[in-house]
């Protein structure tokens, strides 16, 4: 059990110190330091590379007035944020469960009810993901001129696989707290 804690104390200091900072860090590079992210149409996505969950790979050509380009890039970090904000608040329960596991309370009440509360903000975390695609198509191209606005939904086969591994957790942890009810009654009944 020994190595086990050591783990857990590894995977919580990489979980507060390396992956959590970065992963805040790119997202306010990408919307205050970067060029913004664009979706121009289904052709160039199918040229350059796919828009994933969390970081852009389309960027504006042609320049944006001063004021635009800021209130779009407010916007693209306000819907960012609700991205960052869940992958924060589940690396919070992560580093929970890790220290639970260090203080050996893996099967705890609590160490339960935070399994539950991580997957299901993975299962809204890859819900919001192809709507977070959709929302961030039009913040990018809300000011261009008439007719080049654009609202693409776009759903890939990671956003699916996502979805179905995040539903998976939240059924298995709902099951491993049936299990736990049944044994709390059971121990009374005794």
């Amino acid at each position: 059990m020994i190595s086990a804690k050591k783990y857990a104390r590894i995977l919580e200091l990489l979980c507060m110190y390396v992956a959590l900072p970065i992963a805040i860090f790119l997202m306010l590079y990408r919307w205050l330091l970067s060029e913004i992210p664009i979706v121009r149409d289904i052709s160039d996505m199918t040229h350059r590379a796919i828009l994933h969950a969390s970081f852009g790979c389309f960027y504006r050509t042609e320049p944006w007035s001063k004021s635009f380009q800021w209130v779009a890039r407010l916007l693209g970090i306000g819907i960012d944020f609700i991205s960052i904000s869940l992958l924060v608040i589940g690396a919070l329960y992560f580093i929970r469960i890790l220290r639970l596991f260090q203080h050996n309370k893996i099967f705890s009440p609590d160490s339960l009810r935070y399994f539950m509360m991580m997957s299901r903000i993975a299962l809204i975390w890859a819900i919001f993901s192809p709507i977070k695609f959709t929302l961030l198509s039009f913040v990018t191209t809300m000011f261009d001129q008439f007719g080049c606005h654009l609202i693409a939904f776009g759903i890939t086969s990671n956003d699916i696989i996502n979805i179905i591994v995040a539903g998976l957790f939240v059924i298995l942890t709902s099951l491993m707290h049936e299990a736990t009810e049944l044994k709390h009654e059971h121990d009374l009944t005794i």
